[in-house]
């Protein structure tokens, strides 16, 4: 018993911190184009987007190419397509759990299996997340990655 309430402390927690990411990550991967990325409003509240995030505001500050923007683009619109189908899985669970919470009956094992493919696209997000950063740094210049070093330097660090 006390094993589950660990994993479903941690699960929560996990939880929290995917709600405060997501909407941020959402602006990103929504307002990409070049326009976007040129005339950028600044990130909400939170920091960066995710671990290592770009913001738009952010790769606008690095003096990106053509050729890069229409790259970025490109990662971007295919990091959307990829997770599509993991975001409606996740907002499946997440009612899922939100009917739970308000049946008449609590039923812990719908509620732990439900906890767990929240946990599962969360994680599978962020790899893909993650995946898509580590290809937008590998179009950067030896001295867009100086100056983003030293931006996210200047950014300190994510709030917890």
């Amino acid at each position: 018993m006390r094993q589950h309430k660990q994993v479903m402390l941690a699960l929560t927690l996990l939880g929290i911190t995917f709600l405060l990411t997501v909407p941020a990550a959402s602006a990103v991967f929504a307002h990409h184009d070049d326009e976007t990325l040129q005339q950028a409003p600044p990130p909400p509240p939170g920091g960066p987007m995710g671990p290592g995030g770009f913001s738009p505001r952010l790769l606008e500050q690095l003096g990106l190419t053509d050729d890069q923007k229409t790259r970025i683009s490109a990662l971007l619109d295919t990091q959307r397509t990829d997770t599509q189908t993991i975001h409606e899985e996740l907002m499946q669970a997440r009612e899922a759990l939100r009917e739970a919470a308000e049946a008449s009956t609590y039923d812990d094992g719908e509620v732990v299996a439900q906890a767990v493919i929240v946990g599962q696209a969360m994680a599978e997000l962020t790899i893909q997340q993650t995946r898509t950063e580590w290809a937008i740094y590998q179009l950067l210049t030896t001295e867009q990655r100086t100056k983003l070093a030293e931006l996210r330097k200047q950014m300190g660090p994510p709030p917890r």
